[in-house]
């Protein structure tokens, strides 16, 4: 139970950081949310927010890394960065969370026709130029 209390409150706390973030001038034009929504609640808070406002998600960006190279990038990440945090064991906690939590968004969104799902295995830079084609497939306007 108090796990779960403690869980709500950072869940509050997310929702509460993001709507004041979107709230300021310099996303008036347009945003970019990395990681967030993670879960159905973070969907509905956000969608609400949203449409409060007259707005909608343009689209959402799915970056499809097969598990094995997720798990790969992460111990890279755990060697170069000396993160004692990711071990084997929460390496696979973080991806069934993704996968029980996160990927189930894409059942809400999917219908939407928003998501582009886009080829992240590869170098830093061909990621970035499939998540910039497909928004400028969109037709929306990337900041320089």
């Amino acid at each position: 139970l108090h796990l779960s209390i403690r869980r709500q409150r950072q869940m509050c706390i997310r929702d509460r950081i993001v709507r004041d973030r979107l709230s300021q001038d310099d996303a008036a034009n347009g945003f970019l949310l990395d990681g967030y929504p993670r879960n159905a609640a973070q969907v509905q808070h956000l969608d609400a927010f949203l449409s409060a406002r007259g707005e909608s998600l343009d689209a959402v960006i799915l970056l499809d890394v097969p598990r094995e190279e997720s798990i790969e990038r992460l111990k890279l990440r755990a060697a170069e960065q000396g993160r004692s945090d990711d071990t084997d064991e929460a390496i696979a906690h973080r991806l069934d969370i993704y996968e029980h939590e996160t990927a189930p968004i894409l059942e809400v969104y999917g219908p939407r026709g928003i998501v582009d799902r886009i080829d992240g295995v590869g170098s830093l830079d061909e990621i970035t130029e499939r998540v910039f084609a497909a928004l400028v497939a969109r037709g929306l306007r990337l900041a320089a």
